[in-house]
């Protein structure tokens, strides 16, 4: 007996059928193939600009030193935000410190709140007499720290307003990363303000190694 398969046998028109039924087929299969890999870029664009813009704290973690002086430096470590002003009044043995909480402001942007105000002061070099009135000096400031090579002063509210002319000095701390190229991570980032030297303050992270 015949093989029932061999007894089919199919006309011209089944025939061209079949091969029209068979390429697009394949056509199906690569447009699915162009689809997918257009999904997958849209997402991997999305994500890159996701990534790009949004301001995450990690972004501005670490170390950032101004370019020109070397005297203003911003240290973020998570929310917690330190922004210091080395050799004040051209005094190695002075640093004005700012302490505040960190968080996003915008694309990129970033201030801070609650800052407190320190003035560092290292004791080598510096005559007694200075280190006692600086002690001594009750009514601006607090001592938060009192070592044989450090005191730690912390401003009173009256001293704040004083120095700066207000008690609330939030709005002096307003930064805006820049430099991305083509990454996802700024290499510098701008300091806006109108309290210190220069309006604009340009700091580069400092390099870990």
């Amino acid at each position: 007996m015949e093989n029932q398969e061999d007894l089919i046998e199919l006309t011209a028109e089944e025939e061209q059928e079949l091969q029209e039924l068979e390429q697009k087929g394949r056509g199906s299969k690569i447009l699915k193939g162009v689809l997918t890999g257009l999904i997958v870029l849209l997402l991997s664009a999305g994500i890159f600009g996701l990534l790009r813009l949004y301001p995450f704290l990690s972004k501005f973690e670490g170390t950032w030193v101004d370019s020109q002086s070397g005297n203003y430096i911003v240290e973020n470590h998570g929310n917690k935000s330190t922004f210091k002003i080395e050799n004040i009044q051209e005094s190695a043995n002075l640093t004005l410190i700012f302490k505040g909480d960190l968080y996003a402001s915008g694309s990129n942007r970033y201030k801070t709140k609650n800052n407190q105000v320190y003035l560092e002061v290292f004791k080598k070099g510096l005559p007694e007499n200075v280190i006692n009135e600086f002690e001594k000096n009750t009514e601006a400031y607090e001592i938060e720290k009192n070592t044989e090579e450090e005191l730690l002063l912390k401003y009173k509210e009256s001293a704040v307003k004083a120095a700066f002319r207000e008690s609330n000095i939030d709005h002096l701390f307003y930064y805006e990363l820049t430099g991305f190229g083509k990454g996802i991570k700024g290499k510098e980032v701008k300091m806006r303000n109108t309290g210190f030297a220069s309006n604009t303050l340009t700091l580069s992270k400092e390099d870990s190694h």
